[in-house]
């Protein structure tokens, strides 16, 4: 019962590991982020955008896909969240949660931890440099009420 044998894979702490290597497994490992309530406010999603902004030249096109969202931080503009909005949102976090931009654990490189904190909660993410860009292990929240 606890032994299995003649598989092609393996999942164990959240990656899969095969005979082309490691791989995360996201669904384990990114659940808060594609889980992340859409922001409410111009507050929150300055937060939202500061934190996406780390990984910024890891995505492709980052500033246009996130153009929506950023035009809601003008001044005297209206907060409206729109499908738009929304769209541009799911679509970062989606980024941000899928391979090459997270990766297995390269023991022989440094790990770096972010770490942010505000008033209503902290956050922290590992993460690795490949080739000067910031690729991350892992994403953790805490929110406080």
């Amino acid at each position: 019962k606890k032994s299995k044998f003649c598989y092609d894979h393996c999942e164990f702490l959240s990656h899969r590991i095969t005979s082309e290597g490691v791989q995360i497994v996201p669904k384990y490992s990114t659940q808060i982020i594609r889980d992340f309530a859409s922001p409410r406010d111009a507050k929150s999603a300055s937060r939202w955008l500061a934190f996406a902004s780390f990984y910024r030249r890891s995505i492709r096109g980052f500033a246009q896909r996130t153009a929506v969202i950023r035009n809601l931080l003008h001044k005297d503009v209206p907060f409206v969240w729109s499908d738009d909005c929304e769209n541009a949102f799911r679509d970062i976090n989606n980024e941000l949660i899928s391979p090459p931009l997270l990766r297995p654990l390269d023991r022989s490189k440094p790990v770096y931890v972010v770490v942010d904190g505000s008033t209503s909660g902290t956050a922290y993410a590992i993460y690795q440099l490949y080739d000067k860009k910031p690729f991350s292990r892992s994403f953790f929240f805490f929110f406080f009420k």
